[in-house]
């Protein structure tokens, strides 16, 4: 009788453990014996079943009595902490903090101790859990930053050798840049700026030909630097690679998205479209029919009253789609224009 008052609640105790014991997180005792005492081998296990078991049992007692709810004791008492005693203020709210201390005094035990069991009964993740994924999370953050470090050291190292024109030198940096970080838009746009003041902007063109590497394109053209070069290689491209780039904008209507890239490249494009080339000349009338920037309606005026009757033609059809006047405004005259269509 004298051992079943102390067995009956250890059994309830175990009970209401259950929670908490059946979490292997919360078993280190029983988890050692399967490690250590537990043999692989299936005829091996099934033979020292008369050891394993009763060891097993010791131990899931001990975890669910001893071991676990020691281990929770620091987490009660940090959790109470962090509710009654991490909220003061005492710089904005001095008076209203003082008054405060006696109740959180008294609660405090109570806190304690409802926590603990909580903790000891059930399986609550423990605070080191939430602390191994702070410091999981912490080195993600730091790998990160290392890794945009690396970028721009290799991202310096390409814009000096760019600068020197030393073309191959550079286009190895941002080789290591993106083996550091895969489709890094900064090596991205430098390797973008490299091949086009190399005179390679055949192959920047063929990114923009390739659907699964066309948003990739558009993306570095994003950086002005990058639309700076393609200003500088595209009037000294050969013919059908002018079409070609002034097509692929103009289907991807890019240069409706970014106004400053479209102002950058304006000049360019004005260029083309006074091109000996018929074919350069009119898909570059076109492409200003989507450019939203200042100076556009007057190359086009300019156009439209220009000797070759085709190109002026063209050029009427883009200002009457884009509501144009073909006329300037004279002084404060308010003119009627078409609605864009």
């Amino acid at each position: 009788m004298r051992y079943a008052k102390v067995a009956v609640p250890a059994c309830l105790l175990i009970l209401c453990a259950g929670c908490a014991v059946f979490d292997r997180h919360n078993t280190p005792t029983l988890n050692w014996v399967e490690k250590h005492l537990v043999p692989d081998d299936p005829t091996a296990r099934l033979l020292t079943y008369p050891l394993t078991i009763p060891a097993g049992l010791v131990a899931v007692t001990a975890d669910a009595l001893v071991v676990h709810p020691a281990s929770v004791v620091d987490d009660a008492w940090r959790d109470t902490d962090e509710v009654l005693w991490h909220n003061f203020h005492w710089n904005e709210h001095y008076a209203t903090a003082c008054t405060t201390l006696a109740p959180r005094a008294v609660l405090t035990p109570p806190v304690v101790a409802g926590d603990f069991l909580a903790r000891a009964l059930f399986a609550i993740p423990e605070r080191a859990e939430k602390e191994r994924w702070q410091q999981a999370r912490a080195e993600e953050q730091r790998r990160a930053q290392e890794q945009a470090e690396q970028i721009n050291a290799h991202m310096a190292k390409a814009e000096e050798l760019l600068g020197l024109k030393r073309y191959d030198e550079a286009l190895g940096e941002t080789d290591k840049a993106l083996a550091v970080k895969a489709q890094s838009q900064e090596a991205e746009a430098m390797r973008a700026r490299i091949l086009l003041d190399a005179g390679r902007g055949a192959e920047f063109l063929a990114l923009l030909g390739t659907p699964a590497r066309r948003n990739d394109a558009l993306r570095v053209m994003r950086d002005d630097r990058v639309v700076e070069a393609i200003s500088r290689w595209l009037p000294t491209a050969e013919p059908p690679q002018q079409v070609a780039f002034l097509c692929r904008l103009a289907q991807v209507s890019w240069l409706r998205l970014t106004s400053s890239g479209a102002r950058i490249l304006l000049p360019a494009v004005e260029t083309l479209a006074v091109s000996p080339d018929k074919a350069v000349a009119s898909t570059a009338v076109l492409l200003l029919g989507g450019i939203d920037a200042p100076g556009v309606a007057e190359t086009l005026r300019r156009i439209a009253g220009g000797q070759d009757p085709t190109l002026a033609a063209l050029a009427r059809e883009v200002m009457l789609s884009r509501g144009i006047p073909l006329e300037e405004p004279a002084g404060d005259q308010k003119v009627v224009t078409p609605p864009k269509q």
